[in-house]
């Protein structure tokens, strides 16, 4: 299982975040220029015992952090179900 976890400080419009082998999140300018972030990427969850290592970035005004999927693993039938989901957290 994979987890994006973030906080935000609007005062100094400061983000923090730690991947635990999830897919990187976008930061999409108030123009509409998007760009992948590199936070660095930990394990999955469930591998025990391993170090996750948090990173920051800026935020600039009236940017947004979009989270997002990139779909669910396959269900305990022999399809694989997909599901996409995106969460936009304003700056």
């Amino acid at each position: 299982m994979t987890c994006l976890y973030a906080t935000y400080d609007p005062a100094l419009r400061h983000r923090v975040a730690a991947r635990a082998g999830h897919i990187p999140p976008a930061q999409v300018t108030s123009g509409g220029k998007a760009r992948l972030v590199d936070f660095p990427v930990g394990p999955p969850l469930g591998l025990g015992g391993l170090p996750f290592e948090a990173a920051s970035i800026h935020m600039p005004e009236g940017s947004i952090l979009a989270l997002f999927s990139d779909g669910l693993g396959p269900s305990r039938t022999t399809q694989t179900r997909s599901m996409s989901a995106c969460s936009w957290w304003p700056s």
